[in-house]
């Protein structure tokens, strides 16, 4: 059992010298003498995984500093601290996700229907209704729109003096009714799950409604897909799962 222990250790160990080089090359810092601790301070204001799991990396690295400085003194050289085989799973995990990120376009990768300003809310509003959609795409001057059911809403609303709603009405005249530039951002194929949450999540876009992901990251890349609030349960699966 002591052998058996003594591995545990040195794997421990080993994982945590990987999880030190991935942080030191997320942070930049490989050819600079930069503590753990100062890497992993640098990676968290950029990498939602490593902010979440920070308090357990601090953990790792507690362990690993005891594990690496202990005086043995009368105990021979078995190490005086045995990690558990729960804890080692969970670091290698840690080390598996930051060299194999969850790449959020893997999941959400769909053909996307593009409208041009010249259709019809008529248009939209079957679309819409066919796919179950609260969003649909307009492609105006080569760069992306977003058209959202807010948007739609604020425009029937616009419309409640007259009486009736003219639905042969141009989607170019329901865009102007955009409240919030910032309802939906675009990003490029290597945002990661983690990052996507992040997104909807944090306190910087409260009007988020969708994250849409382009081949080139930019309004005038190809739409690959989209991920709204309604996706989140099931991002948060595939976040945990992975």
């Amino acid at each position: 059992m002591a052998r058996e222990e003594q591995q545990r250790a040195q794997k421990f160990l080993a994982e945590f010298k990987k999880l030190e080089h991935l942080l030191s090359r997320l942070a930049s810092t490989e050819s600079k003498r930069v503590s753990i601790s100062e890497n992993l301070k640098i990676v968290s204001k950029k990498n939602a995984f490593i902010r979440r799991n920070e308090k357990q990396i601090n953990l790792f690295r507690d362990l690993r500093n005891f594990l690496a400085h202990e005086d043995h003194g009368s105990y021979g050289h078995q190490h005086l601290a045995i990690p558990r085989q729960e804890l080692i799973d969970d670091l290698s995990k840690i080390v598996d996700r930051l060299e194999n990120p969850i790449l959020t376009v893997d999941h959400y990768n769909q053909k996307i229907h593009e409208f041009t300003p010249e259709n019809t809310i008529s248009d939209v509003l079957n679309e819409l209704h066919k796919h179950s959609y609260s969003q649909a795409f307009v492609r105006e001057e080569g760069e992306i729109k977003l058209l959202s059911a807010n948007t739609i809403l604020r425009w029937l609303s616009s419309n409640k003096e007259i009486g009736l709603v003219e639905l042969n009405e141009p989607v170019k005249e329901i865009l102007r009714h955009v409240e919030f530039q910032d309802e939906f951002l675009i990003k490029n194929t290597r945002i990661t799950v983690d990052e996507t949450l992040d997104l909807f999540l944090g306190k910087k876009w409260p009007h988020l409604v969708a994250v849409v992901i382009t081949d080139n990251g930019k309004a005038s890349g190809k739409v690959l897909g989209m991920i709204t609030s309604s996706d989140l349960a099931e991002l948060s699966k595939i976040d945990s799962d992975g």
